[in-house]
């Protein structure tokens, strides 16, 4: 199942309702599991997005210690902490919440449909179907 999703903050500071709202959704498939975190050297739940196939996107960072803080009524929520410069000496963790709707099923038509309209727009005129 396809998601769009909106970060809820920008390097641990809550985004105001403004710039939460002006803020482009990304699409992507939520994967939640156990992996191995060789920074605290255990186990921890990480919260990942992958993008869509025919829509690659710029995935946010990945949540470690990822729970799912809401679930019902067409959105969730996951929170977690997501770290920039991971492996290097300058690497932070911050505060990150995903606010997340389910792609409702006529959006995924629509998308599909788009998908192929510039598939074909691309082709050569002798090839395109008639």
């Amino acid at each position: 199942m396809y998601w769009h999703v909106r970060r809820k903050f920008s390097q641990g500071a809550a985004l105001t309702q403004t710039l939460f709202a002006q803020q482009d959704e990304v699409l992507g498939m939520l994967c939640i599991s156990e992996e191995r975190d060789e920074e605290t050297r255990r186990l921890t739940r990480v919260a990942r997005l992958r993008e869509h196939p025919n829509y690659p996107d710029k995935m946010p960072l990945p949540l470690f210690e990822a729970i799912v803080v809401h679930a019902g009524l067409g959105a969730w929520t996951v929170s977690g902490f997501e770290r920039e410069g991971e492996g290097t000496c300058g690497q932070r963790s911050y505060l990150q919440s995903w606010f997340m709707r389910p792609m409702l099923a006529r959006e995924e038509v629509e998308l599909e449909d788009r998908y192929r309209r510039e598939v074909l727009a691309r082709l050569p005129d002798h090839i395109r179907p008639g």
